[in-house]
This record gives C-alpha cells, sequence and structure tokens, in this order.
C-alpha cells in the first residue's frame, strides 16, 4: 500500500488517542469537551475523527495550536492532513492545499535564488503569513517590518514567482518547513550571504539597545577549543536550529524573531612550524 496513504490516517488516529488519554485521566471528559478545548464544534471533530469528513488544513493549524503536541508529532499530523488531500480528486481538495503539496523536509536552494531572497526581510515575510491577523498588503507589512511598502511589495513578487510562497486564491501560505543554502565545498562565504550575516547582526544591535529584556535572549560563550571539531560543531548547529525552530513554533505564532548562531575565532591563526 502506498506509504503515503497510511501517513494520511495519522491525524484521526492522534485525536482518538489523545481522546483517550484524556478520559482515561478524567471519566466525565467527553467528546464535548474535547472539541471545546480545541476550538472546533463537536458535530465536526466527531465526523473528522469517524472518517465522515476530511480534516482541512486551516482547521489542522487550529487544532495544533491549542493541543500539547511533540514537534514530530505536528509534522506527522500535518503531513498526514496534506498527503489525505492529496489523494482525493482536485475538485473535493480544500483550497489551501490544492497548490501548496507542501514538503515538510528542508528545501535546499543554490546560490543563485539565495541571491535573490538575502536580505532579511524575505524570510521574515514568509514566517509572517502564519501571523492570525496577516494582511497581504505591503503598507501593512513595510510597517510591521519597518522597510517600505515596495521592498515588501517587491519582495512578496519574488517569493510568489520562486514558489517559495503559494497563493491559492484566497490566502498566501508558506511551501516549505524549512530552507537550506546549498553548499559547494570548496567554496567561501558568497557576497549575498555576507550581506545578510551582517544585516542581521546590525539588527541584533538595534534589540540590544531597544527591546527589553524579556522580548529577547542574547548570550556569549568564549571558548578555547579544537579546530579540528569544527566540522561536527556546524552539524550540531544546524541540528539545535532546526529543534529550537520546531520548539518555538509549536504554539501560538504571534511575533517574527530572528535567532542567530555564530561560532567565530577571536585568536591570530597561528603559523605552523
Amino acid at each position: 500500500m502506498d506509504q503515503s496513504l497510511n501517513q494520511a490516517h495519522f491525524y484521526r488516529q492522534y485525536l482518538r488517542s489523545e481522546l483517550d488519554r484524556r478520559t482515561q485521566q478524567n471519566s466525565r471528559y467527553s467528546l464535548r469537551s474535547f472539541a471545546k478545548a480545541l476550538h472546533v464544534s463537536a458535530g465536526n471533530l466527531s465526523d473528522i475523527m469517524n472518517g465522515k469528513r476530511p480534516l482541512t488544513y486551516k482547521t489542522a493549524q487550529k487544532i495544533v495550536n491549542n493541543i500539547s503536541i511533540s514537534p514530530d508529532d505536528e509534522k506527522l499530523f500535518m503531513g498526514s492532513v496534506v498527503n489525505e488531500q492529496l489523494h482525493r480528486s482536485l475538485d473535493r481538495t480544500d483550497p489551501k492545499i490544492r497548490n501548496l503539496k507542501r514538503t515538510f523536509e528542508t528545501r535546499t536552494i543554490d546560490v543563485d535564488i539565495y541571491r535573490l531572497i538575502s536580505d532579511w526581510y524575505h524570510l521574515a515575510i514568509m514566517e509572517m503569513v502564519f501571523l492570525p491577523d496577516f494582511r497581504l498588503d505591503p503598507n501593512w507589512i513595510g510597517k510591521q517590518l519597518n522597510i517600505s511598502p515596495l521592498q515588501a511589495r517587491s519582495a512578496l513578487d519574488r517569493l510568489l514567482e520562486l514558489g517559495l510562497l503559494v497563493d491559492d486564491g484566497t490566502n498566501i501560505t508558506k511551501r516549505d518547513e524549512y530552507i537550506s543554502l546549498q553548499r559547494r565545498p570548496g567554496l567561501n562565504t558568497n557576497s549575498a550571504q555576507i550581506s545578510k550575516q551582517k544585516q542581521v547582526r546590525e539588527m541584533s544591535i538595534q534589540s540590544l539597545e531597544n527591546d527589553p529584556l524579556e522580548e529577547r535572549a542574547m548570550t556569549t560563550v568564549t571558548m578555547c577549543i579544537d579546530p579540528d571539531k569544527m566540522e561536527e560543531a556546524r552539524k550540531r548547529i544546524e541540528k539545535f536550529n532546526k529543534s529550537m525552530c520546531q520548539f518555538m513554533t509549536n504554539g501560538k505564532r504571534e511575533r517574527v524573531y530572528i535567532m542567530e548562531v555564530s561560532l567565530f575565532p577571536v585568536q591570530r591563526k597561528s603559523e605552523k612550524l
């Protein structure tokens, strides 16, 4: 059997299991109580759990925002919703998914595409689509990010043209969970990456000077290291970034942040004899 069809039932199995867990903890807990906690109607929830109606992408997002779910299970939950919808006939597919075919793995882009979206606000706009009050309005986006409406409009057009955002006629949706730059062995950091990193660090300084401590987290550690471990350190940092992203986005998504991690030498490189 097609593996994606098996995965399509995960969200239904998860909801049944979660309801069972709650009723075991409280014998008075009911389907109606469960529906109220998830902010959906009891009738719809019953039909969804019994396979009488598919779970829409919008309702799935509402559920994961109102339930305690691990990052791995959330990935399977949302992925199963997408997979089930994609196996429906086109005219019965949720419009938010019809053109989405969202991947829940990292999308790798090459240097040429990266150069087009290297200004920091491109990725910020991609994350803004998760805001409950998001507006497809360059003036509103510009005001929120402190950029010009022209920059916001150009960035939106570029992201849509590249397929990094998807417009289904009703909503703008981010297609891929993660985006990373394709690394080419032997190449140094390109000019676009350097520009992006400078922008981020300048914004970090602005945040340090202007944002209250409870709205930011900044820390440093200085250490004498074994340089031969740099490659492994880079892999661990990438893994940490993804883990932190999954943790911070699992819940109410109300404000866009940037997290940057740096590991660099402060001592001159000694010449080996």
